[in-house]
């Protein structure tokens, strides 16, 4: 009986660790609300900016995008320290701070916002490499999609480097 409670409590204390694990890796996610605060921190640190148009609390794909990708390790593992995250929220049963209302409003006009969730990338000299929204298939592959959309984006930024270089040397 001994042995029995001794693996049991094992076990517990296994699960209990790994959940707490799982925890600390959804947390690495620090999420911005002040967009001029996150565009001086992506100048100087070089990493892209993560723009998330969203309505917490009564958007069904922006909660099931939160549930479903955000909220997941393998997201946060594969991403977290590579982009700044930035939050536009825009909740008609919170209050928000009005100075961070009316930045969300200017930011949903510049870019053009037309639903929600959209998710905009953008390079540390504020350039947009890349939109998308809500797609299925969990933290993994949604953290693939957003490293795909960067790694097309330095791609073709190459292309057009070589190019250019090309062009000069023809010139000169």
């Amino acid at each position: 009986m001994k042995q029995l409670s001794f693996i049991l409590l094992t076990a517990l204390a296994f699960c209990w660790l790994s959940s707490a694990q799982a925890a600390t890796a959804t947390s690495q996610i620090h999420w911005h609300e002040n967009y001029a605060d996150a565009a001086k921190l992506s100048a100087s640190t070089g990493k892209p900016i993560f723009l998330l148009f969203t309505g917490s609390d009564w958007c069904t794909y922006c909660i099931k995008l939160e549930n479903e990708v955000f909220a997941t390790p393998e997201f946060s593992q594969d991403l977290a320290n590579r982009l700044i995250f930035v939050k536009l929220d825009y909740p008609p049963k919170a209050s928000v701070p009005p100075q961070i209302k009316e930045q969300n409003e200017a930011l949903k006009r510049k870019f053009n916002i037309q639903g929600f969730p959209t998710v905009i990338l953008l390079d540390s000299k504020g350039g947009q490499i890349g939109v998308t929204g809500y797609k299925t298939g969990g933290g993994k592959s949604y953290a693939d999609h957003i490293q795909k959309l960067l790694n097309n984006h330095s791609a073709y930024l190459q292309k057009m480097n070589t190019a250019e270089s090309q062009k000069l040397s023809k010139a000169a």
